[in-house]
């Protein structure tokens, strides 16, 4: 494979002469073995067969020939010895002979050392020295072989010199350092290992390579060692200094009392930002605004501040205008009335009760409130002296009324911590509107007008747990004590009211007060009274509604939804007192039994449009859905909504349209019962329909698990 032959072509004409001078080609049948040339020379390309062929005008002769792998003979090494320096390296060369000594190309050589401690080689002939020694190379193809004899000196290390010797960095750069370990004389050693070091990695790290990244401004020590011999660099880091501040944003606007935050940006001389740079902050006048460590701005007074941000003699600096806060949504005092606010939390009862300085308890608010006045009660619990947690005795007039509004939807809570004599609200005026708080903990009263008042309204509230210690008197006991006139009680959501527990203070079966009544709404005088749109349940040791002591004219109980009655009692409404003009409208009782009843003298009674899943009772006038379940979404998980194929959705009702698909109050944001009313005035039946026609988004409680059971009807 690789030789060669010349072919020699011989032409003659049909009677064995000789002809010359003629043209001849030539071809080779198998290209992968055997090449020929235009002259026939025949060139060995790969072991095996081929045939030669010669072709002259149309006639044609053959050559057969076989060509087979000249075998390796003998391999020789160059040079024959190596004398080298630990590290050091060096290249041999192996060249395969055959027979006659006539080098062969293309062969395989491998490669071997006898010692690998002392010499190791690479598959190309390159020997690395390892340690002192003797070692003996070989090159093998083949089956033969050829050596070289390699001897290495140990040179020890004497010195290491690191270049650059020192060097300067700002924070952030980076610089290669290169180590050159040196034998006694003072002469370079290659291939010697290197291990790097920093004194101070808090100023600057090393890489394994030599590289240096400096971190923080310092000095710092890096040390290059090999075999014991150390090498140092000084290295000097310092600061990019900051070039500019940038204060973010560069204006704003904040409310007197509220906060603004700004934020500041270090920058070098090419714009490129600085972290970790210590700023400080100021103002150009604290009564305006103050500005924090962090750089948060609160409002102070009206008025125009610079805040400015420094660092490294750099500044940067923020316009902040400071205004007055507007009243918030929410807040609508009438005519001269303003808006007051209590917090319990950030309040302080000395301070002027404003958006900014609010008071810390309601009371206080409470006693200096004027006609039109809205008080705005932020989230929080709130408690009071043992008389009352909250006593309104500065009202408002017919068009002006005093509002006390939760700020968010049962945020402010009224907790009478269960004090024996206390009630949660207590109201000896007139023209007040109490919305949106809860209510609860109450061993008296949970809202209790004085007898007489004039133009209460109570919406939108959650009063539960108003119950009774067993040593307190038999007189009933009420969420809503109803003595007042034009007053309206909408959109609560009254539940869980008496003693729950066989055993609670005191209480047992039989004893004196076990059967003491604890009334949702107490009735006992008044003209005008409207109650719409609440629900009632689980009232545990009494009525949702109780209607007992003098006379009253013109009583509305419209759009109400009662639910799970008290399981000693029959009944959700009780009607046992003169009442004159009363209308029981548009209500939805839930459970079996009958819901109404009426004892003593009553005049002009319409009892119309109800659904009852028992009978409505009760006698008056009307047409009643009795028997019959509501449909709603889910009552044990208090879900009042209707679904769609509720009869009272099917049906008509009074007021010449379905009942809404709604349950009548709400729990989520102040519902929009919750807005100052004008003083409730006696209804002609022509205009109760428009009067009746409310309807309020509902939302969730979580049952109570108890008094789910029993008839819904009145009980002497």
């Amino acid at each position: 494979m690789g030789a060669t032959a010349q072919l020699q072509p011989t032409t003659t004409d049909s009677a064995g002469n000789v002809l010359t001078g003629r043209t001849v080609t030539w071809s080779s049948n198998n290209g992968s073995v055997a090449t020929v040339s235009g002259s026939g020379l025949v060139t060995g390309a790969g072991t095996g067969s081929a045939t030669i062929t010669a072709t002259s005008e149309g006639q044609s002769g053959t050559s057969s020939l076989t060509v087979s792998t000249v075998p390796v003979a003998s391999v020789t090494v160059s040079p024959t010895s190596l004398s080298l320096q630990t590290g050091q390296t060096g290249q041999l060369t192996a060249t395969p002979r055959d027979a006659n000594g006539n080098p062969l190309s293309g062969r395989v050589v491998t490669w071997s050392s006898s010692d690998t401690t002392i010499a190791k080689v690479s598959g190309s002939g390159l020997v690395t020295a390892r340690a002192g020694g003797t070692a003996t190379v070989t090159a093998t193809s083949e089956g033969q072989s050829g050596t070289a004899s390699v001897t290495v000196t140990f040179v020890p290390v004497a010195s290491v010199t690191v270049s650059p010797a020192s060097a300067s960095l700002q924070v952030g750069q980076t610089t290669q350092l290169t180590a050159t370990p040196k034998d006694a004389s003072g002469n370079p050693l290659s291939g010697r290992v290197v291990t790097w070091a920093s004194n101070n990695t808090t100023v600057a790290t090393v890489s394994g390579s030599g590289l240096v990244s400096a971190k923080a401004a310092g000095s710092a020590t890096i040390t290059a060692t090999s075999e014991g011999q150390n090498g140092t660099s000084s290295i000097t880091v310092t600061q990019v200094p900051v070039a500019t501040v940038t204060v973010s944003p560069a204006s704003a606007s904040v409310q007197v009392g509220l906060t603004v935050q700004l934020s500041a940006t270090t920058k070098d001389a090419n714009g490129n930002v600085l972290t970790g740079r210590v700023v400080t902050w100021s103002t150009s006048d604290a009564t305006i605004a103050t500005v924090s460590t962090s750089g948060l701005v609160t409002g102070v007074a009206t008025g125009t501040a610079l805040i400015t941000a420094t660092s490294e003699g750099k500044t940067g600096s923020a316009a902040i205008a400071v205004g007055t806060p507007p009243p918030p949504a929410g807040c609508a005092p009438t005519g001269s009335g303003v808006c007051r606010y209590v917090d319990a939390v950030a309040g302080n009862d000395g301070n002027p009760g404003d958006s900014a300085h609010p008071f810390k308890t309601v009371q206080q608010a409470a006693n200096v409130v004027n006609p039109g006045d809205m008080v705005i009660v932020r989230n929080g619990v709130y408690t009071g002296d043992g008389n009352a947690v909250l006593s309104i005795q500065r009202g408002g007039t017919a068009g002006a009324l005093v509002v006390f509004r939760s700020q968010n939807k049962w945020g402010a809570v009224l907790d009478g911590q269960n004090n024996l004599s206390a009630d949660v609200l207590e109201i000896g005026t007139d023209h007040v509107r109490v919305e949106g708080f809860e209510m609860k903990g109450s061993n008296h009263y949970g809202v209790d007008p004085s007898t007489g008042t004039n133009d209460i309204q109570i919406a939108g509230n959650n009063i539960h747990d108003v119950g009774r210690y067993c040593e307190s008197s038999g007189i009933g006991l009420s969420a809503i004590d109803a003595y007042s006139n034009n007053m309206i009680i909408e959109g609560n959501w009254v539940h869980d009211i008496g003693r729950f527990a066989a055993g609670e203070n005191g209480c047992q079966p039989g004893n004196d007060y076990w059967m003491n009544h604890d009334h949702g709404v107490y009735n006992g005088q008044g003209t005008n009274i409207i109650i719409r749109n609440n629900v009632f349940y689980n009232i545990t040791r009494g009525w949702a509604i109780q209607r007992y002591g003098s006379s009253v004219d013109q009583l509305y109980i419209v759009n109400n939804t009662f639910a799970f009655p008290n399981p000693n009692r029959d009944g959700q409404i009780i009607l046992a007192a003169t009442t004159t003009n009363l209308f029981i409208e548009n209500n939805i009782f839930y459970l079996p039994g009958q819901n109404v009843g009426i004892s003593g003298t009553q005049s002009g009674s319409i009892i119309d449009h109800n659904l009852s899943t028992g009978a409505v009772g009760g006698g008056g006038t009307g047409t009643n859905i009795e028997n019959t379940d509501p449909l709603f979404v889910n009552p044990s998980t208090l879900d009042f909504r209707l679904q769609a194929g509720s009869p009272a959705i099917r049906r008509p009702f009074r007021f010449g349209r379905a009942w809404p698909d709604v349950r009548p109050a709400s729990v989520s944001g102040v519902p929009q019962v919750c807005r100052p009313l004008p003083r409730a005035a006696p209804l002609s039946r022509r205009r109760r329909a428009e009067r009746f026609r409310i309807s309020l988004p509902g939302s969730r409680l979580r049952p109570a698990n108890r008094g789910l059971r029993g008839a819904i009807r009145h009980a002497s």
